[in-house]
């Protein structure tokens, strides 16, 4: 477990892989004919889907610097966003921490500015994490079919979640441990999350259905 004094001092990459998943990851393609087939198939692939992970593997574990060219120039297109950042920006905060060692000081300092201004607006008052935006029944009604009568904070994995969870890991990534308290402790955030899942368990367990 990692220590609240100590997060400063963790290495990039962290978040998917640490170097030392990278090395065991890397042995076992250059050594086990599944693990090299596998590779080869996930090279070959025609589906652009999940290209993002693909790439990050790819520079990360083989050294391929062309897959890591490719997920640099998207994350740095970040930087030519508009202001405030209105969507998921999980790959994004996940190529930096890869890609870490690729970007200059002044990128890197470019991209935590527009990950700070990220979780400044998700956590402030009417942001992601605002549950007054999703009580009530006009906004549910988008989320929750046509009559809108869900009244709880939600956390539909295709809506909120890309949001809530990017702004966790851009806390995260940053290494910062106010961020990383504040958005942990925001009603409705992952931690939140783990809690309500518990709390179901803790129900079915007992033969109860939680109201």
């Amino acid at each position: 477990m990692v220590l609240a004094a100590d997060v400063a001092k963790v290495k990039h990459p962290f978040l998917l892989w640490t170097s030392a998943d990278l090395l065991a990851m890397r042995e076992k393609i250059d050594t086990q004919p599944w693990a090299k087939k596998a590779y080869e198939e996930m090279v070959s692939s025609t589906d652009r889907q999940g290209d993002e992970i693909r790439h990050l593997f790819r520079y990360a574990v083989m050294g391929d610097q062309e897959a890591g060219q490719i997920e640099k120039k998207r994350l740095l297109s970040l930087l030519e966003d508009p202001d405030p950042l209105g969507t998921s920006l999980e790959w994004r905060i996940l190529a930096y921490d890869v890609l870490y060692n690729e970007l200059s000081p002044n990128e890197r300092k470019a991209i935590e500015r527009r990950l700070r201004r990220y979780i400044q607006y998700a956590v402030k008052p009417g942001g992601t994490y605002d549950g007054r935006l999703y009580s009530n029944e006009r906004n549910y009604a988008r989320y929750d079919g046509d009559e809108g009568r869900y009244t709880r904070t939600n956390w539909l994995p295709n809506i909120i979640f890309p949001w809530k969870i990017s702004t966790n890991l851009a806390a995260a990534v940053l290494r910062d441990e106010k961020p990383i308290r504040e958005t942990w402790a925001k009603h409705g955030s992952i931690q939140w999350l783990f809690g309500a899942i518990c709390i179901s368990w803790n129900y079915q367990s007992a033969g109860r259905v939680p109201s």
